[in-house]
């Protein structure tokens, strides 16, 4: 019975691995989408949402039916929980990639003074997804530590792109040309930093997985 369940942990980690990397190609690809104002790669992000969705349902179905049949405990039940904890997370994660990429089709070929900022911003964020899937998958706990003091970066990032739009749309001339472009921008931004908050609680997940202490 031990071995068993052991294996089904295994299978678990691995599809909760597969479903943040899918979760992490998808925001890489909606960032580029924006960059390259590339409607096709857009479309591409939210169709395979759907793929990320799946996937949830099928590692929380796993998790309820593990904690049914095999009434786990200690380690193997927090094991158990990080992974319906984490999945959530992820899911929320592939769902702003989609987001953002609903708003490249809106933004159209309308450019942004502001767009390396939003670059950094978004590079930071992925690296903060990348660095907690790792960390997860190799039970790093000082790279968990790393994700969550990146979010402050992130934060920065959400604060400075934020007032300089914030300013554009004080501006009367600016603001009934582009007031459209200006609110899409700070959504995109918004989701951006909700991806790096969703990093840190992976990171968050990941300690309490392997220390027990949340």
């Amino acid at each position: 019975m031990r071995e068993s369940l052991e294996k089904e942990l295994k299978k678990l980690n691995q599809n909760l691995i597969r479903m943040a990397t899918m979760a992490e190609e998808a925001i890489k690809k909606a960032i580029k989408a924006l960059e390259e104002r590339d409607a096709v790669l857009a479309q591409n992000v939210i169709l395979e949402d759907a793929e990320i969705n799946a996937l949830e349902k099928k590692i929380e179905a796993k998790t309820v039916k593990l904690i049914y049949r095999e009434q786990p405990v200690a380690m193997d039940l927090r094991s158990i929980l990080t992974a319906l904890k984490m999945v959530t997370d992820i899911e929320r994660i592939g769902d702003h990639a989609a987001d953002i990429s609903h708003l490249v089709l809106k933004i159209g070929d309308e450019g942004y003074s502001g767009i390396q900022n939003v670059h950094d911003m978004a590079y930071a964020a992925i690296r903060m997804v990348e660095y907690a899937v790792k960390s997860f998958a190799n039970s790093d706990i000082e790279l968990a530590k790393r994700v969550i003091l990146m979010d402050d970066e992130v934060d920065k990032y959400f604060e400075k792109i934020k007032e300089d739009l914030v300013e554009k749309m004080r501006d009367v001339k600016i603001a009934s040309k582009f007031a459209d472009w200006i609110a899409n921008y700070l959504l995109i931004i918004k989701y951006i930093e909700r991806i790096g908050d969703h990093a840190t609680n992976i990171a968050e997940w990941t300690i309490f997985n392997i220390t027990g202490s949340h």
